[in-house]
């Protein structure tokens, strides 16, 4: 038998490899693993969704200012409750915090909810004319444009 594996086996049945650097090692590289998990750029994930946003806000002025500021309102109430959603998110990170980050996914993902349907019920509301297709436009653009750049930062 070589001589690794019956050093492997003395390791295993003396209890030996605890003391050694063999399982330090593994928890010293976790340690750093879990201090090194960066946090998520903001710039990164906020730049595509509000520079589309704007994009069609500017292309829709070709019908209306009333279309241009629905498309407007439509992508700011996509975008802020994104922002608090991902701001409840990423206050906790680690594995130590991992009960703490589901119970703040659930409040954050309920907030986000609650905070879309105010917004819309509000600009029902308050602004009488609303233009429904841009509104709605420039709410699908930047939903799809954020789940866009969240995918391309998690890459």
């Amino acid at each position: 038998m070589p001589l690794i594996k019956i050093s492997i086996i003395r390791g295993l049945l003396t209890g030996g490899f605890r003391d050694s650097g063999f399982c330090r090692q593994g928890v010293d590289t976790m340690a750093q693993a879990k201090r090194s998990i960066p946090a998520p750029k903001w710039s990164a994930l906020l730049l595509l969704p509000s520079a589309s946003s704007l994009l069609l806000t500017l292309l829709s002025l070709v019908w209306s200012v009333d279309a241009a500021f629905s498309v407007a309102i439509g992508a700011s109430t996509a975008l802020l409750p994104t922002v608090y959603f991902a701001f409840k998110m990423f206050r906790y990170r680690g594995a130590a915090m991992a009960n703490v980050i589901v119970h703040e996914f659930y409040r954050a993902e309920s907030g986000k909810f609650v905070l879309t349907a105010v917004m819309f019920a509000l600009t029902f509301a308050v602004y009488k004319d609303v233009v429904l297709w841009a509104l709605f436009a420039g709410f699908v653009t930047a939903t799809i444009s954020t789940w866009l750049a969240a995918h391309r930062s998690a890459i």
